[in-house]
């Protein structure tokens, strides 16, 4: 994908990350168009080995900054992917089909310090409470990685911004694909979180 393309992509996520109300409406099949599936995802993350690589980045270390950004590998437990809906639904789990890598970063303006590390407390510990937040997600879906199965690999971004804590499930997380590989070399994808941050969407393209 060149620069240009690129650009056109995140300013979209930029829009209707501006929009939480549109984004957040539950997506339909756009009219007189059948290359449209739905996509969906279901996850659950280990968080102990995301605190032990998780690096702070503060603007006056942590008792003093008006800016900190946690940045950290994700570890994933359980991935499953959900591609069309009823008896033609395909499902893709991690480890049998693919397997997964990202790295995820948090930024809070205006953190509430002074700030205590608490590993008993990952969720609290990587994301910082403050006046504003925005969170990000660069990762892959690596189907190239499990033999026997597809080829290819999908490269994705998901994106959240607002006041408050972000992750208490009122402002939806846009996720986009950005690049896909092989199989997955015409493959779109346009999905949202809800409450529990699983995805639920769209994507065009997906390999039979």
């Amino acid at each position: 994908m060149n620069k240009k393309i690129t650009l056109i992509v995140l300013a979209l996520a930029v829009v209707l990350l501006a929009t939480p109300l549109v984004s957040a409406k539950p997506w339909a099949y756009p009219k007189n168009n059948d290359k449209f599936e739905k996509f969906g995802v279901t996850f659950e993350f280990d968080w102990g080995p995301s605190l032990i690589t998780a690096n702070y980045i503060a603007t006056a270390g942590l008792t003093e900054a008006n800016k900190v950004v946690v940045v950290y590998e994700e570890q994933p437990l359980v991935y499953e992917i959900r591609i069309g809906e009823g008896a033609g639904m395909r499902t893709y789990t991690l480890g049998d089909d693919f397997t997964y890598s990202g790295e995820a970063t948090a930024t809070t303006w205006d953190p509430i310090l002074p700030y205590a590390f608490d590993p008993g407390n990952a969720l609290g510990t990587l994301f910082i409470p403050g006046s504003r937040q925005h969170f990000r997600v660069d990762y892959v879906y690596d189907f190239s990685a499990v033999p026997g199965g597809l080829e290819g690999t999908i490269t994705m971004l998901a994106l959240v911004t607002g006041n408050g804590q972000i992750l208490s499930g009122d402002h939806p997380m846009f996720i986009t694909s950005l690049e896909g590989t092989g199989d997955f070399k015409n493959v779109n994808i346009q999905a949202t979180t809800d409450a529990s941050f699983d995805h639920a969407g769209l994507v065009s393209g997906w390999p039979e």
